[in-house]
């Protein structure tokens, strides 16, 4: 249920935020919002490195009818709790795979 006056995100606006701070915290540098939303195409994220120069990102989000069953079991199970993993972890499962 949205807050009032706070606006909803798209999953486009929470992929790209989830992206951003993976590779904020995995590469260890600056990444900032590029795509204002203008209008005007251009890529998602800037990638801001130790040496100045600047990397590009662009988020690709796949909603196919497999992908989204998955997301839905994933959500209606439960987890186990390890304390030794602290971080933020991304596992990526290919399709027919048995997890």
């Amino acid at each position: 249920m949205p807050t009032k006056g706070v606006p909803r995100w798209s999953t486009k606006d929470v992929d790209e935020d989830l992206a951003r701070r993976v590779l904020r915290t995995a590469m260890r540098v600056p990444v900032t919002v590029h795509d204002d939303r203008s209008g005007n195409s251009k890529y998602d994220l800037e990638i801001h490195y130790s040496d100045g120069q600047r990397g590009a990102a662009e988020v690709v989000s796949t909603r196919d009818k497999s992908r989204m069953s998955l997301i839905a079991a994933v959500a209606k199970s439960s987890y186990t709790k390890y304390d030794k993993l602290t971080r933020l972890w991304v596992v990526q499962v290919t399709p027919g795979t048995v997890v």
